[in-house]
């Protein structure tokens, strides 16, 4: 995984969300369905300003902590990485700079996948607005939920492969 990808895909994932915002945002109506019950009845409606103010809040805040984070990670001192299992070993001069970039690199795909989550879910909201689409919110937001958290789990799955500790050198006391 390259850390510069993960940059850029994070970086064009809060201009897609920024064109959408500007593109769908104006045409919605006063007041937004957000949530839908089973039978595609509004269950939770809230104002336009409201929906804007938190979709600015989740792709410039989000998007700048994931991105500024994962970047800005070589710069926190060696006790923020204290979950990491043999960090005596992963945080050796020799393989420093190679650990943090990897945890940065995974950090940001963390951010990556969660805008992707975030950039359907407030398409849903627009098309079922604006378009008054034939769509269950309720089933789209579940859809891109358990995607979301079963690439969480695969992402902590890799994670943990990569810094195994049943593969580290033996220290032989010599």
């Amino acid at each position: 995984m390259n850390k510069t990808i993960a940059a850029c895909v994070c970086a064009l994932l809060i201009l897609v969300g920024l064109w959408q915002f500007v593109t769908f945002f104006p045409d919605l109506p006063a007041r937004v369905i957000t949530q839908q019950t089973a039978t595609g009845e509004p269950s939770l409606v809230i104002a336009k300003a409201f929906l804007g103010a938190i979709y600015t809040v989740i792709l410039l805040g989000g998007g700048a902590y994931f991105l500024g984070v994962g970047l800005l990670l070589h710069k926190l001192p060696e006790r923020a990485f204290r979950i990491l299992p043999g960090r005596d070993h992963w945080l050796a001069p020799e393989r420093k700079a190679e650990t943090i970039r990897s945890v940065s690199t995974h950090f940001i795909w963390l951010g990556n996948a969660t805008l992707i989550m975030f950039v359907g879910t407030f398409q849903a909201i627009f098309k079922v607005n604006i378009d008054h689409a034939d769509l269950n919110l309720d089933l789209i937001t579940n859809f891109l939920t358990t995607g979301y958290l079963t690439y969480i789990f695969i992402a902590l799955l890799v994670f943990r492969n990569r810094f195994r500790t049943d593969r580290l050198p033996k220290d032989d006391g010599a």
